[in-house]
């Protein structure tokens, strides 16, 4: 993984994927609707982060909420109500079990450790809540820490248009083909995968997309991972689909850990492109990362219309000894430039906090 680069940042996108990364655009590079028949209804548009838990918490001033949401989840672990993956229920943070993969080969949900107990997530979702609140547009944040398996999560279940984030997709959509024929990618196939994940190129996640089955292909992939809340858009514009941010770390975990349906070859093979972005497109959840650690895919566009910018971050970084998964979504930014900062933000300060904690009670 090439350094991050260390002089000043620009404020103009990258120039693979800046314009559209999802929805039809002039030129070459933009993305173009490829879907010959509609398959799944259109993507739902989730709610403002706010109202993503009870109406009685979101009413409360945030710290309060968080307090009172701590109290109640403490007290239904001590009945033993509570499985392990539920997050205190805080306006913001994800309240809800990570549902079961739908398949004998998905992925398995998100496991929590102990290790990261009500007090702490309810502490770092005020964190999150004092930096952004008030700020444009929203953010989702879902970390996982390798070593503990302890997660957390932030407005996780928020949907969101997935951007270039879903090359990563398209690329292991095509490893679990290729597993099915018992093959591993052929040149042509690899040459497009190195351009989706260390270029962000759009005409190869065109070919990628069509190649994988358009829109029934897509989701007959992301059913088999276990992809829950990750939904293909129904015109076959691939940059409009929907996710989460807790999706996000489902499949990070089946690129990243043994719980995956693809093969040791296959994990090799992407971690190794997502350790080789091009500079200009190594930011994002980097920032948290120490030096040369960080394996990633971003993905960055303007709404429709040219209107405010959603940049997303996902990937592996390797902080103070401990390995982290993180996905961090976010939207209404005014600009790109905006729109990192805020994604480098909320990674640094939620891997650290993690950290912290988990150093704390290890």
């Amino acid at each position: 993984m090439r350094r991050r680069p260390t002089g000043p940042r620009t404020t103009a996108p990258p120039r693979h994927g800046a314009a559209g990364d999802g929805r039809p655009r002039p030129g070459r590079g933009g993305l173009r609707r490829t879907q010959r028949a509609r398959t799944r209804p259109a993507a739902r548009h989730g709610p403002p982060v706010r109202a993503l838990t009870s109406r009685a918490l979101s009413a409360l001033p945030a710290r309060r909420a968080a307090l009172l949401g701590a109290a109640v989840v403490a007290a239904l672990v001590l009945l033993g109500t509570v499985p392990a993956a539920v997050a205190p229920d805080h306006p913001r943070a994800a309240g809800t079990a990570v549902p079961p993969a739908p398949d004998e080969d998905a992925v398995p949900p998100i496991e929590t450790a102990a290790a990261l107990g009500p007090r702490e997530r309810a502490r770092i979702s005020a964190l999150l809540d004092d930096r952004f609140s008030g700020g444009p547009g929203r953010v989702a944040v879902s970390v996982q820490d390798l070593r503990t398996g302890a997660a957390f999560g932030y407005a996780a279940d928020a949907e969101f248009r997935v951007a270039s984030v879903v090359k990563l997709d398209m690329v292991v959509h095509m490893l679990l083909d290729a597993q099915r024929e018992d093959r591993f990618l052929t040149d042509r196939e690899q040459a497009l995968a190195e351009r989706m994940l260390c270029h962000s190129d759009n005409d190869a996640a065109d070919t990628a997309f069509r190649r994988n089955g358009f829109t029934s292909g897509f989701a007959d992939a992301t059913a088999r991972l276990g992809l829950a809340d990750t939904s293909p858009h129904e015109n076959g514009a691939w940059g409009m689909s929907s996710t989460t941010a807790a999706d996000r770390l489902r499949l990070l975990r089946a690129v990243f850990t043994d719980a995956s349906p693809l093969d040791e070859r296959s994990r090799a093979y992407l971690r190794s492109l997502m350790g080789a972005v091009a500079p200009e497109q190594a930011w994002g959840i980097s920032a948290a990362a120490g030096p040369g650690t960080a394996e990633l895919k971003n993905g960055w566009a303007p709404a429709p219309g040219g209107g405010p910018w959603n940049v997303h971050s996902t990937g592996s970084v390797e902080r103070d000894g401990r390995r982290y998964l993180a996905a961090v979504l976010t939207d209404g930014a005014p600009d790109y430039g905006t729109g990192v900062a805020t994604v480098e933000d909320a990674a640094g300060l939620v891997i650290e906090e993690l950290g912290t904690a988990l150093d704390r009670h290890p």
